[in-house]
């Protein structure tokens, strides 16, 4: 019996696939128009559910208000203490969590498919009945007091913080921040109004992954079926980003400081996006970027740095991420504007891009692997509006990126005068 021995000292050779499909999926609706989006897994009896509402900070009246209301959703109802409902759920070994965001805010249910049917009027009573006891309000209010004092001593909280002011203004959904004055603002009642309208089922969009069933629709038609919907319309907000191009936010007891490099740029919906998305891996999107390899892995500056695009529905952003030693700060950002225009003057060479090429196509294969990645690449389309096949272009803008296309959205989009330099911390260089 002859033994085959892997030549451990050459790199195995990279197969870059030559296309990516998104898989299978369902797309239905209740009797009230909410829209159901499921992805099937029959081997087990699991099914995880996600509500998504337009209640985020969009959607507001004032600051603070969706997160408030969205953490407070499963604090209690008229019928059940927060303790007294979290028992209940328990029992049936589920779990119901609320999450908030600049635009949606979800409400997400895990449980086994056969406990579905006493889950679902729990979660029913919550949204319609939500009572926001009072003692559970100032236990909020309290903790947000709390995590806004340590997060002000912390410079990567406080350069995220910024980096929203400049880009979309102080007034703006994405660009006000937390402070002691609005959360002593938040009112109770003001948090019940807006949940009784926000939080009404016909609302939602619901995405279902696992084991899907005639049953489990039946079920949501059962109880979020009814209804009209009461957001009718998208409010408008005013953009107000600073003129300004460098931001220093001072703290004289770190060690290190905070850099973020960013600006808006062009969201998923302009036909360049895809291709700056492979631009921007290649920059600073993976472990591998040039950006790790000259400041992390040759300079010794960082830890980790790191470039990417995020999207909100009604505006996206380039940002690149590091923190360094105050001593390098100004040399690590040097070398990041240096990487940045070295990508858009010089070619990548061949071999590079196809590591690029394996990653993206790779990262892409597993985001759809399996009926719960599969309904989050969903929802992600979703939400940002976008056909399905939006997921194919993507895969293809990969497989046939050229080092000339990746050059060219470098010097259209990648470029330092394009952007915004906030750095917290007491950088001394």
């Amino acid at each position: 019996m002859s033994t085959i021995l892997t030549n451990r000292t050459e790199a195995p050779s990279l197969h870059i696939p030559d296309s990516v499909a998104l898989g299978t999926f369902r797309e239905e609706r209740l009797s009230n128009g909410v829209p159901v989006y499921s992805t099937q897994h029959t081997e087990e009896d699991v099914v995880k559910l996600e509500l998504t509402f337009p209640a985020g900070r969009w959607y507001e009246p004032a600051a603070m208000m969706s997160r408030a209301t969205c953490r407070l959703l499963t604090k209690g109802t008229s019928n059940y203490s927060s303790k007294e409902l979290a028992d209940r759920i328990e029992f049936y070994g589920a779990s119901v969590d609320t999450s908030n965001g600049h635009d949606h805010t979800s409400v997400k249910i895990f449980t086994l498919g056969r406990y579905l049917g006493e889950v679902l009027p729990l979660v029913r009573e919550m949204l319609l009945d939500a009572s926001f006891p009072e003692q559970e309000f100032e236990q909020f209010r309290q903790k947000q007091v709390q995590k806004l004092q340590v997060g002000l001593q912390n410079t990567d909280f406080v350069a995220n913080r910024k980096l929203h002011e400049v880009l979309f203004g102080a007034q703006h959904p994405y660009g006000y921040m937390a402070t002691m004055e609005l959360i002593a603002s938040l009112d109770r009642q003001q948090l019940l109004d807006f949940s009784r309208k926000a939080y009404q089922p016909a609302n939602a969009m619901v995405f279902a992954s696992g084991n899907i069933t005639p049953g489990t629709i039946s079920l949501l038609e059962q109880y979020f079926g009814d209804g009209a919907a009461t957001l009718t319309a998208s409010p408008q907000h005013a953009l107000e980003t600073d003129p300004g191009t460098r931001f220093l936010e001072l703290n004289d007891r770190s060690v290190q400081s905070s850099v973020r490099i960013g600006g808006l740029t062009i969201n998923k919906q302009h036909p360049d996006f895809p291709a700056l998305n492979v631009a921007n891996t290649v920059l600073g999107g993976y472990f591998g970027s040039r950006l790790m390899s000259n400041i992390r892995e040759e300079k010794g500056y960082t830890y980790g740095i790191y470039s990417m695009i995020r999207h909100h529905q009604h505006g996206s952003y380039f940002v690149i991420d590091t923190e360094t030693g105050n001593e390098v700060c100004r040399q690590a950002v040097e070398e990041t504007y240096k990487e940045m225009r070295l990508l858009a003057t010089e070619p990548v060479d061949m071999e590079e891009l196809d590591v690029v090429k394996n990653y993206m196509m790779g990262s892409l294969i597993r985001a759809t692997d399996g009926s719960f990645n599969r309904i989050q690449v969903i929802r992600n389309m979703v939400l940002s509006g976008l056909d399905f096949d939006y997921f194919t272009r993507l895969a293809e803008a990969v497989r046939s990126s050229t080092p000339e296309t990746v050059m060219e959205m470098s010097r259209r989009y990648l470029q330092p005068e394009l952007y915004k330099e906030i750095i917290s911390g007491q950088p001394t260089d």
